[in-house]
């Protein structure tokens, strides 16, 4: 149930109007807390993360897991932005540090994740370690 869950919202104070950015395709809260939202200079573009499991129909997230996710309020439209090249969900242990360009065409984040970037170690002398990624969204 998306009652007690964490969501996020779009305050437009000139208008008074209040929007729900986590929601799914047709309209409905998120099943998953949503939270670390970051939002372009104009308002278009809002990352944040989620552990919803209903916010996108393709690619399927793994659920309890937290994703990324990019709202574009002018189309009305929500789409994962942690995905490997070949569009399979990435490997995350862990989100933090999300923000988006002032232009909303980039995302940088900082996690263990290890399938984003071929090849990408995620520990150091047996220690782990943390990555930051820049993602280019389309």
């Amino acid at each position: 149930h998306s009652a007690d869950r964490c969501q996020v919202y779009l305050r437009d104070m000139q208008a008074g109007t209040t929007t729900l950015v986590s929601q799914t395709p047709t309209g409905e809260a998120s099943n998953g807390d949503a939270r670390e939202a970051s939002i372009s200079d104009d308002g278009r573009y809002i990352a944040f993360t989620s552990e919803a499991s209903n916010l996108v129909n393709d690619p399927v997230p793994s659920p309890q897991n937290t994703q990324i996710y990019l709202r574009d309020n002018a189309l009305g439209a929500t789409h994962m932005v942690n995905v490997t090249e070949d569009g399979a969900v990435a490997n995350w242990d862990g989100i933090w540090d999300l923000q988006i360009s002032p232009d909303g065409k980039t995302v940088y984040f900082a996690s263990y994740g290890s399938t984003v970037v071929p090849n990408t170690p995620n520990s150091h002398e047996g220690n782990r370690a943390c990555n930051a990624f820049l993602t280019r969204l389309r």
